[in-house]
Order: C-alpha cells, then structure tokens, then sequence
C-alpha cells in the first residue's frame, strides 16, 4: 500500500438507490453486500447515502490498512464518525495525535499488574449471575451477559456512586445507544435522526441521561480527598508524561463512555455466542468441562492460574472469530493512498469487515465450523494472524484486548462449571442482529446444572 499513479477509480457496487445509495440493503442484509461487493474485486465502492465509501475485502490490504505504517490513514469514516458521536474524543475515537497522548496516559488504568486486582470482581459478577439462574430456568442468555458485563465494567471503573442513581443510569443508556448508533451509520443524514421518531426520542433521553450521570461522577471523583483504587481514579489521577498535564473534565467524560461501552456490548456479545456455539457442540462442550474440572475444581478462577486454561481460551477465539462484536469499522485516508489497483483521495473513507475476513476460506479452512484446535499454537498460520483482525491492529490495536479477554474467559469458567445451556424446544433460530456490535438476535437458553464431572485426568 504505497502512494502511486491514479490507476482509476473502484467500481461502484450495483444496486445503490439515488438519495439512500446502498443504505437499504445495509440495514436489511450488510454482509451479504460485502460478499457481493467481494464478487467484484478486493476493493468496490458503495454508496453511503449519498457518499461513496471504498469496502477492502482482502486480508492483506486490511492488514496494512490497520497497520498504517506510512501514516496514511486514521480512525474516521462512516462507523467510526458515528461512535465519535455518542463516545466523543475518546480513545476508541480520537484522531493519530491525540492518540498519541491519550494512550500513554490510558496505558496506566489497563497495566496487566492491575488485572490480579479485577479478576475476583469479574469472578463475583459472574457468580451472582450464575446463582441467580434456576434448574430448568429459561433465561435471556444475552440479557444476562449484557448485565453481567455492565456490572463487570460499573465495579472496576466506579466504586464510589455519589448519589446512588448515577451508575444505573449508565447501564440503562448504554444498550440503547449502542442499538442506535448502526442506523446513524448506514443513513448519514442528520436530518433523518432529528425527526421525532420514537427510536430517535430514546437515544436523545439516553444520550442526556448519560451525560447527566457521567458529568456527576467525575466531578465527585475530582473532589474526593482520598480517591478509590478503580479505574475512574487512575483515568482521573493520569498525566502527559511529555507536559504533565492531566485530562479535563470532558477528556475523561469520554474516556469513561468507551470504557464503559467497549467493554460491555462487546464481552457480551462474545460470551453469549460462546455460550450459544457450546450449546450446538457438546463434544467441545466435554472438553471445556474437562479443563475447568481438572484445574479449577469447584475453585474460582484467579488471573494468575489463566494461563492453565489454554482450551477455554481457544474456544473464546474460535467464537470472536466466527462472531466478532466489531463487524464492520472505517478508516478515512490521511493523503492521497494507493490500495490494490486503486489510487484513493485524501479523506476517502474505507470499510471492512471482520466478520468477512474471519470467514476466509484461505486463511480458515471450513470457515463455518466451530473448530477451537485451529487456535492450538502449532497450527495457527500466517494466514490465520493477518486475516484475525478482532481487536483490529498496529498502535491503534485495542488497549482493553488483554482486560476483556480476561473477563470473558472467567466468566465463562465460573458459569459453565456450574451450568448446561441449551436452546429451549422450539426455539427460533438465532441470527446476527447487525448492529454496530454483532449481538444475537436473541439467546433464550434453558440452564440445567452440570453432570457430574468425570473421573480423572482432562
């Protein structure tokens, strides 16, 4: 990917309505028009509203995309611009230079010394959930991750609620901001999401009572005399090393938004297709129950004995492979860029996809298949490490990667050394809702307790 002579434009992808481009069929069908966008070559146009984005549908050139060595490109486009919109300048969002700030400063709030302190917080969050089930209980297995990952994120960023209300609030604005932000994406009209539609009432008040909350807890975490030992202390507490200035209010109003919303749709999303994949193979299943008995037996799981399973972190990679919570992210280019066969102007925006990417035949052989084994370190290919772009790449790769992973892998060894989960009778079949985060469309599940483990060794 280097600058180069204009070589021509990207064709533009069939089907795009005057006024709406491809909007329609994003909302209703997004990756079967990345896969038809694929049929036409690695890069294709396609119209958002009335804006041409340029989708990449190869590992390689994504590869480098992320990697952006040269600088050429930076974190914009039409996703992006739309999480910018409820997140602000935060990490997740902000442009290269403030980046480069921020991370340094964020860096101190995620160090891995400071993740033995979370674990038994995450290992409590989980018990509660799993002890809150019944046998025979049909439950909303992604409502449940979603709470769980809400409690997960409110006890490790804030344990101090001023006035008792602040944290709630969050948690109930969250989810609904989460679900509203694709549709700001795929319809880039401001005017659209101005009109007083019952969805566009609902993100506003949530829009507002999240800033209430936020603004309320930062400014008592400023005024405490002796802070807490949370994240929220450590965001507020952090200073630039080259100038020593800390963060303003609104810089850490913004941060504590990714946070808080990075780290629970996302870890949501991922256990409860986990949970929904180990329903679907009770031979992995066996195998994960085998590990967690043999190492854990009966014990919660502490960050410092993760390491012993290496089986339940396969299965976690195999799902975020086949399920990525980020299905669909945007760069903007910096400067005129060359991509494949193609020369690109400056502020072009590009999309990809993860969640195509993840399902290439090359790089995974039977791409639809659960196989967790293809994750054993002495199968892993080149192939496989550009294609995996979950927790996307380069200095802009994400700093929660190493926290999130550590959640979701306890959290899915203290519920599934208690609890069976499997789909009700007559369920309805579980699809990807395409939101911004790639949730089911919904996850009932019927909790049975486990069988009795079996003797010896895993």
């Amino acid at each position: 990917m280097t600058s180069a002579r204009t070589t021509g434009e990207a064709p533009v992808l069939p089907g795009a309505l005057p006024g709406l481009g491809h909007a329609a069929r994003l909302l209703r069908d997004p990756l079967g028009l990345i896969g038809d966008g694929h049929q036409f070559g690695p890069v294709v146009r396609i119209m958002m509203g009335p804006r041409a984005a340029h989708l990449v549908t190869s590992p390689g050139l994504v590869r480098a995309i992320l990697a952006n060595g040269d600088g050429s490109f930076d974190k914009g486009g039409p996703v992006m611009n739309a999480i910018r919109g409820l997140l602000g300048n935060g990490l997740l969002t902000c442009t290269a230079d403030d980046h480069a700030r921020q991370r340094p400063m964020m860096q101190v709030a995620f160090q891995r010394t400071r993740l033995g302190m979370y674990a038994p917080i995450m290992a409590q969050c989980a018990a509660e959930t799993a002890e809150g089930w019944r046998a025979g209980q049909t439950v909303a297995l992604d409502a449940d991750m979603l709470r769980t990952a809400i409690r997960v994120a409110c006890r490790t960023l804030i344990t101090v609620d001023p006035d008792g209300t602040s944290v709630a609030a969050m948690a109930e604005a969250i989810p609904v901001l989460v679900r509203g932000l694709f549709r700001r994406t795929v319809i880039p009209l401001s005017w659209v999401h101005r009109l007083p539609l019952p969805a566009n009432l609902r993100y506003r008040q949530s829009e507002q009572a999240l800033a209430r909350a936020m603004d309320t807890i930062v400014r008592h975490c400023r005024g405490l005399a002796v802070p807490p030992d949370d994240l929220l202390s450590h965001i507020v507490s952090a200073s630039d090393p080259a100038t020593g200035q800390g963060m303003t209010d609104a810089e850490v109003e913004d941060q504590v938004r990714t946070v808080l919303t990075a780290g629970t749709e996302t870890t949501a999303s991922l256990l409860a297709w986990t949970f929904h994949l180990l329903g679907a193979h009770p031979d992995v299943e066996q195998r994960l129950w085998d590990e967690l008995d043999g190492v854990l037996a009966g014990r919660m799981p502490t960050f410092g004995g993760l390491g012993q399973l290496p089986f339940t972190k396969r299965v976690l990679t195999e799902a975020l492979r086949l399920y990525p919570p980020g299905w669909l992210l945007s760069r903007t280019a910096t400067a005129p860029v060359r991509v494949g066969d193609y020369e690109l102007e400056r502020d072009a925006e590009v999309l990809f996809s993860p969640s195509f990417l993840h399902r290439d035949e090359h790089a995974f052989p039977e791409p639809d298949r659960f196989l967790p084994d293809r994750w054993l370190p002495q199968s892993i290919t080149p192939e496989q490490r550009e294609a995996f772009v979950a927790m996307g790449g380069g200095r802009r790769k994400c700093i929660g990667d190493v926290f999130g992973m550590t959640e979701a892998t306890i959290v899915l060894a203290v519920i599934a050394s208690r609890w069976r989960l499997r789909p009700p009778k007559n369920a309805v079949s579980v699809h990807p809702a395409l939101r911004i985060v790639l949730n089911p469309s919904a996850l009932p599940m019927v909790a049975e307790p486990r069988p009795a483990s079996r003797p010896g060794p895993p």
